[in-house]
């Protein structure tokens, strides 16, 4: 038996065949990684999409409270300005119960401004 030498490259293959091989290998690889990259800038595009999405639907929401907020210390000072000492003085204990340090601060100077209003008003 004789053993035959077996080149490395396969009987279609002449060592140029292999070098077109690998250089049409690198080519694919190279798309590979441009599609790759291409992905990732378009999931990053994505991304900062839903970013601004989110962030539009949190301003609305911040929107619909302060409306909320806003109505809330509306009928705060119309149940105050009913003149009823009881009422009055049950909405500061209630501020002084619940609220702390800046709001607390607020609501009474709220209280307060309403009071002065009203003595201006019986001046007049």
């Amino acid at each position: 038996m004789e053993t035959q030498y077996e080149p490395s490259h396969t009987s279609n293959e002449t060592p140029d065949n292999a070098q077109q091989g690998n250089a049409e290998s690198t080519t694919k690889k190279a798309h590979v990684r441009a599609s790759l990259a291409e992905r990732q800038a378009a999931l990053e595009k994505r991304r900062e999409k839903l970013n601004q999405q989110a962030a539009a639907l949190k301003k609305e929401a911040r929107r619909e409270r302060n409306g909320q907020l806003i109505a809330w210390g509306i009928m705060t000072e119309l149940i105050y300005k009913d003149k009823n000492p009881q009422r009055r003085n049950s909405l500061r204990e209630a501020a002084k119960k619940y609220l702390k340090e800046r709001e607390l601060n607020r609501a009474l100077a709220g209280f307060d401004r309403l009071d002065a209003g009203e003595s201006q008003n019986e001046k007049v």
